[in-house]
């Protein structure tokens, strides 16, 4: 179900409200998180049931590793492989495959052997009379847990790639070697990007001995909590699990509540009054088959821009809300990105969560590998995460170039700051900056490359500039002259308005406040749309 419908907003939220704080009253602390799974596996499988067994399969696999990975970290120590009998010339022909230390010591006769650990003293068995003995190490539990860890991200990144690349690359081959490969269509199981590199995360967290989860109900809690488990924010175990074992998680907070419910009512009204309302706008000026002029190019593309812009923050904002209503607080995942001076710092304002997650496991690991890091080096990583970071979005090569887009341009501000070139006013970087991620989302958002160029090359040539009053009189048929109005209300509300983040700062429980946030609900409510859907969804 939508954030932004009725069925949530007035019957799914409320009662599990209700159940949940019900259920700390008479201090059924244990009951109130299977409350929570119950609630977030309803949420979900009211898309479509038959999506719920590999969300649920995906939960167990990854929690049964963690588990393993743990275990073999916890007492790093040799393991000792020493059967009774063994032939000396197949032992000593073992392939060195993990580039372990083997030092196999073998005697004559093999009725008499001794078991090692680094952890404890040897013990001794004896099948015989003989004193002849033998000490075969196999590996450590720590090399047998990054086994595990492998495993565990293959099979991962394997699942994805299954359900959203596999027809991609099949159409690619037929195209490329002009050969006509089974393509059956694959239908994406809703959240699958989102959970399933949570859950790496999480594997890679208990590799470094930074995360574990002994209970299955909490780690199933993890991956299905309903605020974030559809389009994010992508969160650490670290980051949310532990507040279920805080004191304060099981009293009703006054507080949060209605700050929750505030942020909650903001992200609706920007959803149904804003995004939503931006949305044919951008999609009547849009026309990928023609260059058209640059006024209906350049509208539809701002129109987009800020149609995605307040549909993410919209969705941040009533995912953030709900789990604060509930005592649980969701790191932040937006944060005015538009008001960036450069790319670099866009992305650290928009999904953060998404940018933290790539500089973690992807960028930083990946520079500390290498032996010199240099300039050449750090742009090469940069642009390569950023392709990861496009291609992560869809199977489409407009994504990738999207990501290629951003790289070459964190990297060029990179490059500009390091040889201190001079310092751009603030006001031209923003403008640039912000009509950089127009362009890009043109290509982001067509559906193909060609037709992606053909936009932005229109909006590269303003000399075939095209009438205004023309472009407002085929609005003005389609009843959306209010819609236009959207676009500098919109802009107003980028530059000039302080975000939730902000808000949260200053938010104090009195009547301004619940009047603003019961202004937004009921405005909000009123322009709820029937064929409403958040973007990020589809990735």
């Amino acid at each position: 179900m939508l954030f932004n419908s009725y069925i949530y907003l007035y019957l799914f939220l409320p009662l599990v409200l209700l159940i949940y704080f019900l259920c700390l009253r008479y201090h059924l602390i244990q009951v109130s998180t299977y409350v929570l799974i119950f609630a977030s596996v309803c949420f979900y499988i009211y898309w479509d049931f038959s999506i719920l067994p590999l969300l649920c399969a995906s939960t167990l696999f990854n929690f049964t590793l963690g588990k393993l990975i743990y275990y073999c970290q916890k007492k790093d120590r040799n393991i000792y492989f020493t059967p009774k009998i063994w032939n000396k010339n197949i032992l000593t022909r073992i392939p060195n495959f993990f580039n372990l230390n083997l030092n196999l010591n073998f005697n004559s006769r093999f009725n008499f052997y001794k078991v090692q650990t680094s952890n404890g003293p040897e013990l001794e068995k004896s099948t015989s009379e003989s004193n002849e003995t033998i000490t075969t190490p196999f590996f450590r539990s720590s090399n047998l847990a990054k086994i595990l860890l492998i495993i565990g991200l293959g099979s991962n990144i394997f699942l994805l790639f299954h359900y959203k690349y596999f027809n991609f690359v099949v159409e690619n081959i037929n195209y490329v070697f002009s050969l006509n490969l089974l393509n059956n269509p694959i239908i994406l199981p809703l959240g699958i990007s989102f959970y399933t590199i949570q859950q790496m995360a999480y594997l890679f967290n208990v590799y470094e001995k930074y995360d574990y989860q002994p209970k299955l109900n909490k780690y199933f809690f993890y991956t299905t909590y309903f605020p974030h488990l559809i389009a994010g924010p992508i969160i650490q175990h670290h980051e949310i699990v532990p507040q279920l074992d805080k004191l304060k998680s099981y009293v009703f907070n006054k507080r949060n509540f209605f700050l929750g419910l505030f942020i909650l009512s903001i992200g609706l009204f920007k959803k149904s009054f804003l995004a939503d309302s931006l949305a044919p706008l951008a999609k009547i000026s849009l026309d990928f088959s023609s260059t058209s002029y640059f006024i209906k190019n350049f509208i539809s593309s701002l129109s987009y821009t800020l149609q995605l812009y307040f549909d993410f923050s919209a969705y941040t904002d009533m995912a953030v809300g709900s789990s604060l209503l509930f005592n649980i607080v969701m790191p932040e995942n937006f944060d005015s990105p538009l008001r960036s001076t450069s790319v670099d710092q866009f992305w650290k304002r928009w999904h953060m969560s998404l940018s933290r997650y790539i500089n973690a496991y992807l960028y930083t690991p990946w520079l500390k590998s290498m032996d010199k890091i240099t300039i050449n080096k750090t742009i090469m990583v940069t642009i390569f995460s950023f392709v990861i970071i496009g291609i992560w979005h869809g199977a489409n090569w407009t994504y990738l170039v999207f990501g290629a887009m951003h790289g070459c341009a964190v990297a060029l501000s990179f490059w500009w700051r390091k040889k201190k070139i001079f310092k751009l006013p603030k006001v031209v970087a923003l403008l640039l900056t912000f009509f950089f991620v127009m362009l890009s989302l043109e290509i982001f958002r067509a559906p193909n490359i060609g037709a992606g160029i053909s936009m932005v090359s229109s909006l590269l040539n303003p000399f075939n500039l095209g009438s205004f009053y023309d472009y407002y009189l085929k609005v003005a048929e389609l009843n959306l002259t209010y819609n236009l109005l959207l676009i500098p209300l919109g802009l107003a509300i980028v530059f000039g308005i302080p975000n939730t983040i902000e808000l949260k700062k200053v938010y104090k429980l009195n009547f301004k406040f619940i009047f603003a946030t019961l202004l937004f609900l009921i405005l909000g409510t009123y322009f709820i749309k029937s064929n409403s859907e958040f973007l990020y969804f589809i990735f």
